[in-house]
């Protein structure tokens, strides 16, 4: 059974993704709520909803551009989350499980004892980390925090 959060998130993500593309084709862009809905392929009403959560949330930035009538939104730019959730950009979370595959991969793919014995000491060093600490190292490191960048 889908609960209202999945179905809400769905529909979010659903605005979120082709929102994220067409700023990403157009910088500078700003859309209002019809153009929202257009580009999602959704009716106003779920644009109109959509638009509010993902600016409430922290995805898109925007604005309320109502005329005394209808609720309108403008979407003024993603947000870092949003560009991360859209897949613009690399999210945390698949970083990690990307480096742990890779290293189970060279782990597998090397001939040399030493190697392998040092591939396997660093995988099992990194997954004996709290997920959440080594997520949060990953993206650290992604978005250049951890580095001072």
């Amino acid at each position: 059974m889908t609960t209202k959060n999945e179905s809400t998130w769905e529909r979010d993500l659903a605005v979120l993704v082709p929102i994220a593309n067409h700023l990403d084709d157009n910088p500078g862009a700003e859309l209002f709520t019809n153009e929202v809905a257009q580009i999602a392929g959704v009716d106003h009403d779920t644009a109109r909803r959509a638009t509010a959560a993902l600016i409430e949330g922290g995805y898109i930035r925007g604005e309320d551009s109502s005329d005394l009538g209808d609720t309108t939104y403008t979407v003024q730019g993603l947000t870092e989350k949003g560009r991360r959730e859209s897949g613009l950009w690399p999210n945390p979370e698949a970083l990690t499980n990307q480096l742990l595959a890779i290293l189970e991969q060279r782990i597998n793919d090397t001939h040399d004892p030493d190697t392998r014995s040092r591939l396997q000491r660093a995988l099992d060093g990194l997954k004996g980390l709290p997920r959440d600490v080594l997520v949060s190292l990953i993206g650290s490191l992604g978005s250049g925090t951890i580095l001072g960048l």
